[in-house]
């Protein structure tokens, strides 16, 4: 069983140590240490606006951007975006926690904000989510989180609870199904920010406030040897994969002199050198997408070994 320890995170975006709580673990042996810790972090918008552009595909204006008083959940003050949008569709921001949120574990990690569409607001949508990134092959998306994912034109006036359990919102399996050899239980998820969701045309005027995220959570060291030990069998598979793709491409280039068509053996040749590229190219990052990698190449050894095989030429 999985011990435990409290450590706060954050408290209104800023990092703190719980009083007595150093003391506490210098005093654990080493056999006694947790694998998990307690994540809490909230931001009130009072003192300092962490929110940063994220991406988008389009053109905009910002009009405002920063702390208000002019709406607020809690407290003096929240954090108002007025922005108008000229090209493109989807418009993101992000709040950049200050330490990654493994979601790999069973116990819940829970989120709350909220969020005020100004009356302001035409032709489109907003909401809050999280961004998501999977190790160790580097793949991340993002989501609103609500119960469908749904963002919104209008909140009517009124703040907008966004809640949810970011480890039920995270979909490693759906991800697996691109990567060669993988399942959804060999990807670890983390989550390294919160955004802000708006898409549409014409112009936002937002506001958020009481930002909350608490949960039980895998150290940063548990969560490194939970990545490795998952990933292991896909990297073992991906090895003898690779290795057999090595050897039979050195093979085919091998035997590509007895070819006798010139046009023939240069359109072979260049496929070969080009799939070589790839594979060590697939070395390097570490994972096989499954239809433009895998079966490609795949089918290219398997078609050329039958076809010199059939002018009894090799293999």
């Amino acid at each position: 069983m999985l011990k435990r320890k409290v450590v706060l995170l954050a408290v209104a975006g800023i990092l703190v140590i719980g009083s007595g709580l150093k003391a506490a673990q210098i005093e654990m042996s080493e056999e006694e240490k947790s694998d998990t810790e307690l994540y809490h972090y909230t931001q009130g918008f009072e003192e300092t606006d962490p929110v940063k552009f994220w991406c988008s595909n389009g053109e905009y204006t910002v009009n405002f951007k920063g702390l208000t008083e002019e709406k607020v959940h809690s407290g003096k003050k929240s954090f108002k975006l007025d922005v108008t949008f000229e090209k493109g569709s989807y418009f993101y921001w992000q709040i950049p926690l200050p330490k990654r949120i493994p979601v790999i574990g069973k116990d819940p990690i829970n989120f709350s904000g909220h969020l005020l569409i100004g009356e302001e607001t035409t032709n489109c949508k907003a909401g809050l989510g999280r961004i998501i990134y999977f190790s160790p092959i580097g793949h991340g998306g993002n989501r609103v989180i609500s119960k469908y994912g749904e963002a919104y034109r209008t909140t009517n006036g009124k703040w907008k609870l966004f809640s949810g359990d970011l480890v039920k919102l995270t979909s490693a399996p759906a991800l697996a199904k691109r990567i060669w050899g993988a399942g959804g239980d060999n990807i670890s998820g983390y989550v390294p920010g919160i955004y802000l969701h708006l898409r549409g045309r014409g112009r936002a005027v937002i506001y958020v406030d009481d930002i909350k995220i608490e949960g039980q959570v895998p150290t940063e060291e548990a969560f490194k040897e939970e990545t490795i030990r998952r990933w292991a069998p896909v990297k073992e598979r991906m090895e003898r994969k690779l290795t057999y793709w090595e050897n039979s491409l050195r093979e085919i280039s091998k035997n590509l002199n007895s070819v006798e068509d010139e046009e023939k053996k240069k359109e072979l040749e260049k496929k070969v050198s080009s799939f070589v590229a790839q594979v060590a190219g697939i070395r390097k990052k570490g994972y096989i997408l499954k239809g433009e990698e895998e079966s490609k190449i795949s089918s290219f050894i398997k078609a050329t070994k039958e076809e010199l095989s059939s002018q009894n030429q090799i293999f």
